[in-house]
């Protein structure tokens, strides 16, 4: 009966997790963490998971780093099969990236890796961002420190998150090796430390017997310490801190099992300028134009409608013609238009309204007059 009940539990979470990654991005919840800071402001995501983030008013531009999640430090089981350190995360930055306002950023915040009993180390879990279904940045998590195979052996411990081979050496940078464990020696046994995670400018440190690897500047968070005992049981391993520091592994002295320290989460870290903020008017349609005789009073283009408190300008194959008319809240005519061409209106942007291109078009064409038929005058002889 209980292993009927576990293999159904399997299979609801793996059912359940793989319902949830066929889910769109835009079905995704909104996130609004703080805002940090006063123009650039700074905008961090701590919480592991996914959401959509919505870009602020007179923001076009933004600057994403992603810090992946440390790796869980390795377990351990009698008779002294320590475990090694789990490894940092990478961290990667792209600077000045093109947005809209009022668009959506897809946000992925890794996860540290979790230790297991007896086991390697889970994975620490990757962080990126999408907009317009691009995938523009990600930051990988660093891999679990494994327990040692016996204990005259050590337990090797986790890569640190790598760098994928399109980023430039100046925007992204690998997570730190988690330290391999010690075999048992002189009745004492030592597990591997935490790799560094990846900061802005550095690469997180290497972890070793024990000592954990420090955190990349800036940003990266140091590994956690290994343990070293000689009592009976053994000791965990000490957590990864934020962000991206693996997990320490854990010992075991003569019996027992235990397992590795959790690596820290990862992080996403958004940092924009935000210019004058907007509102998008009513867009309406350019109405007139036609054909009208050389030499006649011309043809009427105007707007379908218009806003009180915005002008409007007229434009002649793209270039303005005469002074904006004030809106109305009513259609509004920009008079005869005498001159042949496409004739197109913007409103004017202004301190509470943006500037925008209204809908189509007015064509002007001029039909030249017929010419007279000439006439042959007869003389009398």
């Amino acid at each position: 009966m209980l292993k009927k009940y576990f293999i159904l539990k399997v299979y609801f979470l793996i059912t359940s997790f793989s319902l949830l990654l066929l889910l769109p991005v835009s079905a995704w919840a909104q996130c609004s963490p703080a805002t940090t800071g006063s123009n650039p402001y700074t905008v961090a995501f701590t919480t592991p998971g996914s959401c959509n983030w919505t870009i602020p008013c007179g923001v076009t531009s933004v600057t994403v780093t992603c810090y992946g999640a440390g790796g869980a430090g390795g377990g351990a089981r009698s008779t002294d099969r320590n475990g090694g350190g789990g490894g940092g995360g990478a961290c990667v930055t792209v600077s000045n990236y093109t947005v809209t306002p009022g668009g959506q950023l897809s946000i992925v915040v890794g996860a540290g890796g979790t230790g297991v009993s007896a086991n390697t180390g889970n994975t620490g879990g990757y962080s990126a961002v999408t907009y317009n279904s691009i995938n523009f940045i990600k930051a990988a998590g660093g891999l679990g420190g494994q327990m040692a195979s016996s204990s005259s052996s050590a337990g090797a411990g986790g890569a640190g998150g790598a760098i994928a081979n399109n980023i430039p050496a100046n925007q992204g940078f690998k997570g730190g090796n988690g330290g391999n464990s010690n075999p048992n020696t002189s009745f004492t046994d030592q597990s591997g430390g935490g790799g560094g995670g990846a900061g802005t400018t550095a690469a997180g440190g290497n972890g070793g017997i024990v000592t954990a690897g420090s955190g990349g500047a800036t940003g990266g968070g140091s590994g956690g310490t290994g343990v070293s005992t000689t009592s009976n049981g053994g000791s965990n391993g000490n957590p990864g801190n934020a962000y991206g520091g693996g997990g320490g592994g854990s010992t075991v002295y003569v019996s027992g099992s235990r397992a590795g320290a959790n690596g820290a989460n990862g992080a996403v870290v958004v940092t924009y300028t935000q210019g004058a903020c907007c509102t998008a008017p009513t867009v309406y349609s350019v109405t007139g134009g036609g054909s009208y005789c050389s030499g006649g009073s011309g043809t009427a283009v105007g707007l379908s409608g218009s806003q009180s408190g915005i002008s409007y300008q007229l434009y002649r194959d793209g270039s303005a013609v005469g002074a904006a008319v004030a809106g109305t809240g009513s259609a509004i005519s920009f008079g005869n238009q005498t001159v042949a061409g496409t004739y197109t209106v913007k409103s004017v942007a202004n301190g509470t309204y943006c500037g925008a291109d209204m809908n189509g078009s007015a064509v002007v064409s001029i039909t030249p007059l017929p010419t007279p038929p000439s006439i042959n005058t007869i003389t009398n002889p």
